[in-house]
């Protein structure tokens, strides 16, 4: 689909046949046989290349819309409050839990790929330990 069809449409070189106007109750529990007699009436290359130009036509419209930016009269700030305990535990004894004062700190975001490092040096020392 380019440009060209939608150029040609406009120029009337090219007519776009319209689906046809039959009433249609969608049942999927339908019989097969009248699924397929709707298929012959409404899925012909005709009315599919139709349907498609006129969507990339609505398509293209729909782009070219410029939409007003709305700004909001009262901003208001998003007010948080500050934990004073913070509650830690570790996997293997998630009964065992601490309370600790909260300290806020901006630690850096540690990647995946070097905890996955991490942890593999981690379980190589622990394999040469188990040999010694």
């Amino acid at each position: 689909m380019s440009a060209d069809v939608a150029l040609d449409v406009y120029e009337g070189k090219v007519k776009l046949v319209n689906m046809p106007s039959i009433p249609v109750v969608l049942d999927p529990m339908n019989e097969l046989s009248e699924l397929q007699r709707r298929d012959k009436l409404f899925y012909s290359r005709d009315i599919l290349f139709g349907n498609s130009v006129r969507s990339m036509i609505n398509l293209y419209d729909n782009s070219m819309k410029v939409t007003q930016l709305v700004r909001r009269s009262n901003v208001e700030r998003v007010k948080f409050e500050e934990p004073s305990i913070r509650h830690s535990y570790k996997r293997n004894g998630a009964f065992n839990v601490v309370k600790e004062p909260f300290v806020p700190s901006c630690r850096k975001k540690v990647s995946r790929s070097s905890r996955k490092k991490k942890n593999a040096r981690i379980q190589m020392i622990k394999k040469i330990a188990a040999f010694i």
